[in-house]
C-alpha cells in the first residue's frame, strides 16, 4: 500500500461576489512531490482537535511552510512589523502534530514555517526578523533575487564532516530553495 502523508495547509480568507468563504490552501508543488515519491497525499486540516488519532493513521508528515508563527508560542510579548500571516489556531496544530511525530518517530519533512515549528516545538525561539539583527545575507526570497519558484534559490554547504546528509548524498554542497 502506498504511504499516506499528511501535508499542513495555510488557512485563507477568500472573498467572491456570493461571500467570502475560509478555505485551506497549499501550494500544488507539495502534493506533487507526495505523489511523484509514490505516496497518497493528504491534507490536514488545522481544526482538528484530537491530532494524535489523525496522526496514529498516516505514514509521514509535511509541516509546509506559510505565515510566521504568534511570537507568544515562544516567548515574546512584542510582534514585529514585518511579523505576518499569524494563525494561532495552525500553530496550536502543527506543534502539537510535531510534538507527537517527535514522540512516536512519524517521519517528518519540515520546510520553510515548517522547520520553525519544529524549533518552537523543541522549545527553541526565533527572530522575528532577522535583517534586524544580523548582517545581510542572502535573499530569502527567490524572487527577489529574479529566480523562478522552481529554480534553485542558493548553495549550502554542510560543515560538519560526518553530516548525514554528506553521507548520503556523498557531497557537501548541496543546492536548496
Amino acid at each position: 500500500m502506498n504511504p499516506l502523508i499528511g501535508i499542513t495547509p495555510s488557512a485563507s480568507v477568500d472573498d467572491a461576489p456570493h461571500g467570502s468563504f475560509f478555505r485551506y490552501a497549499l501550494a500544488r508543488t507539495y502534493v506533487d512531490a507526495v505523489q511523484a515519491a509514490g505516496g497518497i497525499p493528504v491534507i490536514l486540516p488545522e481544526s482538528v482537535r484530537d491530532v494524535s488519532s489523525l496522526l496514529e493513521r498516516l505514514d509521514g508528515l509535511i509541516l509546509s511552510g506559510g505565515g510566521d508563527l504568534d511570537p507568544s508560542t515562544f516567548g515574546e510579548s512584542q510582534r514585529h512589523s514585518k511579523t505576518y500571516g499569524i494563525d494561532p489556531e495552525r500553530d496550536r496544530f502543527e506543534i502539537t502534530a510535531w510534538q507527537y511525530a517527535a514522540a512516536h518517530d512519524l517521519p517528518t519533512l519540515c520546510i520553510c514555517r515548517g522547520i520553525q515549528v519544529m524549533n518552537v516545538g523543541q522549545g527553541g525561539t526565533l527572530i522575528q526578523h532577522l535583517p534586524d539583527t544580523l548582517p545581510p545575507g542572502i535573499a530569502h526570497r527567490q524572487h527577489e533575487r529574479g529566480k523562478g519558484r522552481d529554480e534553485v534559490g542558493h548553495a549550502v554547504t554542510l560543515v560538519d564532516g560526518d553530516h548525514p546528509l554528506q553521507r548520503i548524498l556523498d557531497r557537501h554542497t548541496i543546492e536548496v530553495n
